[in-house]
């Protein structure tokens, strides 16, 4: 692992409504491989593109994870 590698927990907010209209506000958590919190917040929002649902980044954490095999 070299000194750019970095995984972080990215919570995000997904607001959508369920069948009977009700809005339903879910949480998501996805790890990210990024130098950075600005690297993070870019993949997220290229991973987020064309989603219909309301999303927000509630928070951005460095992961203790080490290494993904």
């Amino acid at each position: 692992m070299g000194p750019k590698d970095k995984y972080w927990l990215v919570n995000l907010q997904i607001v959508e409504e369920d069948e009977k209209g009700k809005i339903k506000k879910n949480k998501e958590v996805h790890l990210v491989d990024a130098f950075d919190v600005v690297g993070v917040e870019k993949k997220v929002k290229e991973m987020m593109e064309g989603e219909t649902r309301e999303w927000t980044i509630q928070s951005i954490t460095r992961s203790p994870i080490i290494e993904v095999y």
